[in-house]
């Protein structure tokens, strides 16, 4: 794994820090935070070779987290964020039958372990899994630990948004709401940004929605004057690039990176905390 960013918190006698972590397919990412007032005060971000199998990627956690001297922290929560995830309406939701509907839209997947949540605020379940050797690798090293899925957190947070893009390492998360509700939760991969556009242009187009008439709003590690942006701005006429909530401090290092960077990691850590 190579490492993207890291900030270090500043290292105070007596200032209680707390972690959260989000682990996907292609990064992770760890950030440190103080509460009353809630502080972003540092950050490490990793990326992972693209395709990594389950094994290979627990591995490389497993020495990642080995190696690193992490700074102290009171407590830890983790958000999951692979893609084996799945919205259901509570009016259809049974637990009896969850496993056989991730197996229906992603095909059987032995050697995972199968979890369930209640959206905040929402009649609505999230059914997701994690590879048994990766949650193994977290749950060994923050044996405390709090875990969701990350979209648990973020979709009751973006209900005001229209299309929302997090654009990762080699995949986006796309949030698609349509008068507050919600339509679409999914990760698509990509390798060019033809392919990005693609991917926002079809989750237009399976809803009937004109891209042309709606906001997109970006997060993560985009550039506006990059191929990417430019790409998607043929399409989309209404970009919004997402702030940082008002009510939340950073550390004035993150200050030196547009607010959109980090943004999705932010809104994890005031969901959860």
């Amino acid at each position: 794994m190579k490492a993207a960013f890291k900030i270090l918190p500043e290292l105070s006698t007596g200032k209680e820090y707390h972690l959260l972590v989000e682990a996907g397919r292609d990064s992770i990412s760890l950030v440190w935070y103080s509460r009353a007032p809630l502080k972003v005060e540092g950050l490490f971000i990793y990326q992972s070779a693209k395709n990594s199998s389950d094994t290979t990627l627990a591995e490389d956690i497993q020495k990642l987290l080995a190696a690193e001297q992490l700074p102290h922290y009171h407590s830890s929560v983790i958000c999951y964020n692979f893609k084996e995830t799945l919205i259901v309406p509570g009016k259809y939701y049974n637990n009896d039958n969850s496993a056989a509907m991730l197996d229906c839209i992603y095909g059987e997947m032995p050697g995972n372990r199968q979890f369930t949540e209640k959206l905040e605020g929402m009649d609505a379940y999230n059914i997701y899994r994690v590879p048994a050797a990766i949650q193994e690798a977290f749950s060994n090293r923050f044996f405390a630990a709090g875990a969701f899925h990350s979209n648990s957190l973020l979709i009751p947070c973006h209900q005001q948004k229209e299309l929302y893009c997090i654009v990762y390492n080699s995949y986006i998360k796309i949030l698609l709401f349509k008068e507050g509700k919600l339509q679409l939760a999914q990760l698509f991969d990509y390798n060019t940004p033809s392919d990005v556009a693609y991917h926002l242009l079809n989750t237009c187009a399976q809803h009937h929605i004109d891209p042309a008439a709606l906001t997109l709003t970006l997060s993560g590690f985009i550039d506006q004057q990059s191929n990417l942006y430019e790409e998607l701005y043929r399409y989309f006429l209404n970009i919004t690039m997402e702030e940082l909530p008002q009510d939340v401090e950073v550390a004035d290092e993150i200050k030196t990176y547009p607010e959109h960077f980090f943004s999705f990691l932010i809104d994890l850590v005031t969901c959860a905390s």
